[in-house]
This record gives structure tokens, sequence and C-alpha cells, in this order.
């Protein structure tokens, strides 16, 4: 897998809340990460108004230089245009882009956009085994994203 200069994270609500409220290293690593020259985004399908609420209330908000919401654009997840949206406007290539998701949804919109594309073992995927729907790598934390993100470097 090659480094991404650019990381967007893709999850529904809740499996944002699970990583972050169940692996306490992920807001911790979420810095290191942008001080190591990361670029963090957010694309979601949920309306704004809900997401913009979600990610301050996490405290995570600041973390994303940019956060595409489902109204943000004509269209959503899995059409691939939120995520070029998001590297058109971040300055990165999509071939140096990275999607952390959590559904079938996620996959099909990174794989169409010429991202890489790391899934969540657990989240909005109608009880489908992610694995399913062939991402570049599965993982079961953000200390495990870090991990492989090193192990690309």
């Amino acid at each position: 897998m090659k480094i991404a200069k650019l990381l967007i994270v893709a999850f529904s609500c809740l499996s944002l809340s699970i990583i972050l409220i169940e692996d306490s290293h992920a807001s911790t690593i979420s810095v290191r990460m942008i001080e190591e020259g990361f670029i963090l985004g957010s694309v979601t399908n949920k309306a704004g108004r809900f997401t913009e609420r979600l990610l301050k209330d996490l405290g995570v908000y600041d973390c994303f230089k940019l956060v595409v919401a489902g109204d943000t654009l004509a269209v959503k997840k899995p059409d691939p245009l939120p995520l070029l949206h998001a590297a058109r406007q971040l300055g990165v290539k999509p071939a140096d882009s990275m999607m952390l998701g959590d559904s079938k949804n996620d996959v099909k919109a990174a794989r169409a956009a010429g991202f890489q594309v790391v899934c969540v073992n657990y989240g909005y995927n109608h009880g489908e085994d992610i694995r399913l729907a062939h991402p570049d790598a599965v993982i079961a934390s953000f200390t495990d994203l870090r991990l492989l993100l090193e192990k690309a470097a």
C-alpha cells in the first residue's frame, strides 16, 4: 500500500462515535498525522447541520481541513464526486489519497475516484462483512490505521 497525503474520513455518525470512544488514541493519532503532513478531510452522506454538530461534539471538527456533507453537492456517495471535490479543494491528486470508511458505498466511491480505501470492521454496512466489498485493507482501530501507514512509509 502506498502512503497517502490526503486521508478522507467517511464514517457514519455511529462508526465515528465508536472509534473515538473505544479507541482512546484516535484523537491523538489524528493530531500527530496532521503534524506529520497528512491532510484530513471528511466526506459523509449526512446533512451538514448534523455533521458539523457531531464533529464538534466529538472534539474532532478542527482536525479536518474540509468537511463535505451529504447536502454540499448534488450527489452523494457512492458517486465519486464528493471525494474528487475534496481532493481538488485540498490540492491533492486522487492517486495520493486514501479513504477511511465503513461501508460498501465508501469502497465504491473510493474505487471510482481512484483513491485507496481502508475500512473498519464494524459500522454502517447493513450487517454485511466489509471484506466482501474488497477494500485495500480492513482495520479494527485507528491505531491499526497508524500501523498500516507506518508500514507503507
